[in-house]
This record gives structure tokens, C-alpha cells and sequence, in this order.
């Protein structure tokens, strides 16, 4: 079995889906945001014909009202 994140409910039908975050840092401070208790990087899931960049730029400005620019370096597989 590959990567396993959080816990399974049986039952449920879980999709496979790409997702690309950032590590965002800023006068020795991460970014992240709190969702249910957790604390995650920013990012997202990989829509339809979209590149690493866009969406991780997309994701970053839904949640957080940031714009993203600078350097990138994104990992696949």
C-alpha cells in the first residue's frame, strides 16, 4: 500500500488525486493554515489540465489571499 494520509472510514470510496503545497516562509515563520483541528501547508488538489504552478498559485489565493512568485520546485511521483 503507497502513502497513507489520516485515517480510513470504511465504507467510503476514496479517489487517488494529485496535489501540490507550498512551504512558505517569511522572518523565520511557516505558513499553514488550521483546518479541523490540523494544521496543514497551504495547497491543493490538481484540477483538470492544470500545471503544479497553477494550481499551487490558485490554491495559495483561494485560502490565503496570497500571491505566489518566486522560486518553485515541485516533486511528481
Amino acid at each position: 500500500m503507497g502513502k497513507v494520509f489520516g485515517e480510513r472510514i470504511e465504507g467510503f470510496d476514496y479517489q487517488i488525486r494529485v496535489g501540490c503545497y507550498a512551504v512558505i516562509v517569511q522572518d523565520g515563520k511557516v505558513a499553514a493554515v488550521k483546518s479541523r483541528g490540523a494544521i496543514f501547508l497551504l495547497g491543493g488538489g490538481l484540477e483538470y489540465n492544470e500545471t503544479m504552478e497553477e494550481c499551487l498559485s490558485r490554491e495559495v489565493l483561494e485560502r490565503n489571499r496570497l500571491r505566489t512568485q518566486g522560486p518553485a520546485f515541485h516533486r511528481q511521483g
